[in-house]
């Protein structure tokens, strides 16, 4: 696609999570690099990977093991008709990031043209899932839920309650059962979320696999704070889409409630 690239030359001067583009950026971590310690996609046969990009090859190590049975947490932002529909797993003993975004197929096209991003390629790259008709279909996202479930060591969900009502009832309907806890989008709420993921990302821990998509998200990231400090994601005054940032963001905050066991490390007890 010709013309401006995701996120380029749009990095504004704010507070928060994203300054100015200096070593304390957190967001600016997100939109230029990968931590070195990330291993590949599994290659097969010595060849090219098999799905180059995408949570493909992701998803399988996870499957294979390499995530070690790890606990994760969740955070869904469901969309409204302009924004996307994001899920995120963070495994914070690992420090895997997984994000999915869900857009409607009959979309996608039109999204192209006015945000100016490459909606079908990441959609053919498998960053997207296409959902279908011109309204997620909040089927698609209870059956990944449901594969989330069997797949991963799911400690809680955080969710929004905006919009939340169709898809608690297919959940039921289907009799799936998740850990899920409701996350209040006001600042008191975000604060420790927006703390808990601030630290993941500036002390190198997140690995996101190079998604464009938060990639991309992350140079659109307004934080805005109150009177007291405390600080959260702003859709409002945020440049363009941020809903994978904050889907993450919500799940590193519930993962950050859930202390794990006391474990000893010499100068005292810490949590793991």
């Amino acid at each position: 696609m010709g013309g401006r690239q995701p996120g380029a030359g749009r990095v504004p001067e704010r507070d928060g999570l994203r300054g100015r583009g200096g070593d304390g950026d957190a967001l600016a971590v997100i939109r230029t690099r990968v931590p070195a310690a990330q291993p590949q996609p599994a290659r097969r046969g010595g060849g090219a990977v098999s799905q180059p990009g995408g949570l493909g090859g992701e998803r399988r190590a996870l499957r294979r093991g390499r995530a070690g049975g790890a606990r994760c947490y969740g955070g869904l932002d469901l969309s409204s008709t302009r924004d996307l529909t994001a899920l995120a797993l963070w495994f914070p003993d690992s420090g895997r990031l997984l994000v999915w975004h869900f857009v409607p197929a009959d979309t996608i096209g039109e999204r192209v043209e006015r945000d100016r991003v490459p909606y079908d390629r990441w959609a053919e790259a498998g960053w997207i899932e296409k959902t279908n008709g011109r309204a997620t279909d909040r089927v698609s996202i209870v059956r990944r839920l449901a594969d989330i479930r069997q797949l991963y060591d799911v400690q809680t969900i955080a969710f929004d309650r905006w919009r939340f009502e169709d898809l608690a009832k297919l959940l039921a309907d289907e009799g799936i059962e998740l850990p899920l806890i409701e996350f209040v989008p006001g600042f008191r709420t975000y604060a420790a979320a927006v703390d808990a993921f601030e630290r993941a990302v500036l002390e190198r821990r997140m690995l996101h696999n190079g998604s464009p998509i938060l990639k991309w998200q992350a140079g659109n990231v307004i934080i805005e704070a109150d009177a007291a400090g405390n600080r959260k994601p702003s859709k409002a005054k945020s440049i363009d889409r941020i809903d994978g940032i904050v889907a993450a963001i919500m799940a590193c905050g519930v993962a950050a409630t859930d202390e794990g066991p006391k474990v000893y490390r010499g100068a005292g007890l810490e949590w793991v």
